[in-house]
């Protein structure tokens, strides 16, 4: 007795499985004779490298579909050097494509620079409308920002995804709910084309978190890939849509991330110590310039960026000044 299409097709997404199954094992046991001692987390990452790679390959030819991450920024001040509206407002809008920040402490939620809340869109990158897609769901994970080249002809080989420390504790997390059935990994759905991300964080530095027999990496990125539950409940890459990743990023302790958080258009009136590359030594010698660059200095305490600012002006003129400044 036949069945009706809809059994057909259950049979054939069984036996896709099966035979993806079967594909891993063979894989696993083929590269523990090449390499021996490798570990069931250097392989699991190879191959799905692998797998996202193949499906890329396979639909490079067709309108494809694409993630993408998103947010409406919430400040309002230009990047325009010339305008004097925004010249002084230290809140400039997000870069396009920057939809992170550059910085996070361990264990807080990612959103953007902008405090605002980012998303994770299903584009139709023809012609760029969100398109709606049942039962797609999106899988974030974090992945090795240096070793991602979006440059290269298949960047996705470039991908390695880092799931848990060395240590088995899980780099990506989220406060609430989470489908995921890996650990390192966050799922979310897509409602009407696009998904906002949970609570997610990230649980360790990415200086000190040990990956692959203690390598480190000097960036983190986020992966967002489209995936579909199959009969048994396991979620598969869907055909056909391209991943996003972010924007790279660093994680900090909250006590570096102090330091290293200063603003790139600082105000006016800011103090000097919230300027990059300025610490508290030269703060505090600059609040007695004439002692430490001499009589003729303008000005007797720099202790603002507009202080600063004039201070730097005269020393354009004197290079004695500049030579005590830069010692």
């Amino acid at each position: 007795m036949q069945g009706g299409g809809g059994e057909s097709g259950l049979r054939g997404q069984a036996l896709e499985d099966y035979v993806l199954d079967r594909v891993k094992h063979f894989a696993v046991v083929f590269a523990q004779e090449l390499v021996p001692g490798i570990t069931q987390q250097q392989l699991d990452l190879a191959f799905s490298r692998a797998l996202y790679s193949i499906s890329a390959q396979e639909t490079s030819g067709h309108a494809q579909l694409q993630l993408k991450f998103n947010h409406s920024c919430r400040f309002l001040g230009c990047v325009s050097q010339d305008c004097m509206l925004c010249k002084n407002n230290p809140h400039k809008t997000c870069g396009s494509g920057d939809n992170f920040d550059e910085a996070y402490a361990d264990n807080q939620v990612l959103r953007a620079r902008c405090e605002a809340d980012v998303y994770v869109d299903l584009i139709n990158h023809v012609s760029g409308d969100i398109c709606s897609a049942a039962g797609v769901e999106v899988q974030l994970s974090v992945i090795d920002g240096d070793a991602y080249n979006d440059a290269a002809p298949d960047p996705l080989t470039t991908v390695m995804e880092l799931h848990a420390s060395d240590d088995g504790v899980p780099l990506l997390q989220c406060y609430g709910p989470n489908r995921a059935l890996h650990a390192g990994t966050v799922v979310v759905p897509l409602q009407g084309g696009r998904a906002k991300l949970p609570e997610a964080f990230i649980t360790d530095k990415n200086d000190t978190f040990h990956f692959g027999g203690g390598a480190t990496t000097g960036h983190f990125r986020l992966l967002a890939l489209a995936m579909r539950r199959d009969e048994l409940g396991n979620p598969v890459p869907v055909e056909g849509v391209a991943p996003a990743v972010s924007n790279a990023f660093v994680v900090k302790t909250q006590r570096a991330l102090n330091d290293y958080r200063k603003s790139a258009y600082p105000h006016y009136r800011d103090e000097l110590t919230r300027l990059r590359y300025i610490g508290a030594i030269t703060a505090t010698r600059l609040k007695d310039a004439r002692a430490w660059l001499g009589r003729d200095v303008p000005l007797e305490c720099v202790d603002s960026v507009q202080s600063l600012k004039q201070l730097l002006e005269y020393v354009d003129t004197n290079r004695q000044v500049e030579d005590k400044l830069l010692a």
